[in-house]
């Protein structure tokens, strides 16, 4: 278990950010600028970008032009997906000839080798609630560990984490 430095929030090993707060729960380092800094992200470009504030560019995929309305944290990588301008978006992997392509393609992050279906789950987000939408996908997904039944819309929180088969993503909600 990590400890948020600020809340005293324990959380999984592996999870980046903490649940109740937000807080970075890795090891931060400070380059020459002062600014911290996680494995290359620049966190205060994305907490300044999730305030709705103009941040210079960070090392996140962006879905729009528009201040995101929240945010998906690729824990293994630490990938930031801003998700502005929708309401819904779709998560999954592109395979050739694939007739509808996912808006958030995973496909780059060995997908496949995790268990992440073409179309796994639609995420939707109204007045500042986010849900979770299984959408049959064959290995499942989960959030916070427990699997969730297809078709069947779950509300997540700021911190939680949604597995697509073995992939773990982070929500970030400002």
């Amino acid at each position: 278990m990590s400890v948020c430095p600020k809340c005293s929030n324990e959380e999984p090993e592996g999870i980046k950010l903490c649940g109740r707060c937000g807080s970075t729960l890795v090891q931060l380092s400070l380059e020459s600028d002062e600014t911290l800094t996680i494995s290359g992200l620049n966190t205060n470009d994305l907490l300044k970008k999730l305030e709705g504030v103009q941040a210079e560019e960070s090392k996140t995929v962006s879905a729009g032009d528009h201040p995101p309305q929240a945010a998906l944290l690729l824990v293994d990588t630490n990938t930031v997906f801003e998700l502005s301008g929708k309401t819904e978006y779709s998560l999954g992997r592109v395979t050739e000839g694939q007739a509808h392509i996912p808006d958030v393609d995973l496909s780059t992050f060995e997908a496949y080798a995790q268990g992440v279906s073409r179309q796994h789950v639609n995420v939707r987000i109204t007045q500042g609630q986010i849900v979770i939408l299984d959408l049959n996908s064959s290995n499942g997904t989960r959030i916070n560990g427990q699997k969730i039944i297809p078709h069947v819309e779950y509300p997540v929180q700021n911190g939680d984490i949604i597995a697509l088969g073995k992939l773990r993503l982070q929500v970030i909600i400002p």
